[in-house]
């Protein structure tokens, strides 16, 4: 998770024994301290939620719950997605990909850009393969267009592109595939016969 926010809601489940009448939040951060990770809260509260208000640009967090009943504290969970605030989301694959202007020896592609849609530019990694389990990278772009060029005739190619902003990249978008068209040589031209 990367998010620019003033905040965070942290939220959680009780757990499946006995409720139990308070919850231990606890935070680390690297905000406070240019040594580590430290401290940044140690909150009883009595609901299943908690808001922490006190985000800074640049810095990293995480949180941890702990569940306490009767003098005793459970084990704590899991530690939350450690977190980068004011740091870039991965972006969503690329839409609608699909192919055009097709010849014996080249395939064009064109798709959409990520959702949902944002002034940032891109980078799109574009993949080819004669199967669609072995699709390698063939180049990288900042177009959402690209001509694959010098296919082989009458072949079927498979194709998917991958969105990158920042090095963070996408998944790959879905898969599709298209044949290039039969390479027909020009007549013979007889220019002479003789006996």
């Amino acid at each position: 998770l990367h998010i620019n926010i003033s905040s965070i809601n942290i939220t959680w489940e009780y757990p499946l024994t006995i409720p139990p009448t308070q919850f231990l939040v606890k935070g680390l951060s690297n905000a406070f301290s240019s040594s580590g990770f430290v401290n940044i809260t140690n909150t009883m509260i009595n609901d299943t939620y908690y808001i922490y208000t006190n985000l800074m640009f640049g810095c990293y967090y995480e949180f941890t719950v702990t569940a306490y009943q009767d003098g005793m504290f459970s084990d704590p969970s899991h530690h939350s997605t450690l977190f980068e605030n004011g740091g870039t989301a991965p972006p969503g694959p690329p839409q609608s990909l699909s192919a055009y202007n097709i010849t014996s020896t080249s395939i064009s592609l064109i798709w959409n850009e990520p959702q949902p849609e944002t002034e940032l530019k891109y980078l799109y990694h574009v993949y080819k393969g004669e199967h669609s389990n072995d699709l390698v990278q063939a180049d990288t772009t900042q177009d959402s267009t690209y001509i694959f060029r010098h296919l082989q005739s009458h072949t079927r190619y498979y194709f998917s592109v991958q969105a990158d902003f920042g090095g963070e990249k996408s998944i790959l978008s879905p898969v599709i595939s298209a044949v290039t068209s039969i390479s027909y040589l020009s007549p013979v031209t007889i220019l002479n016969i003789s006996t």
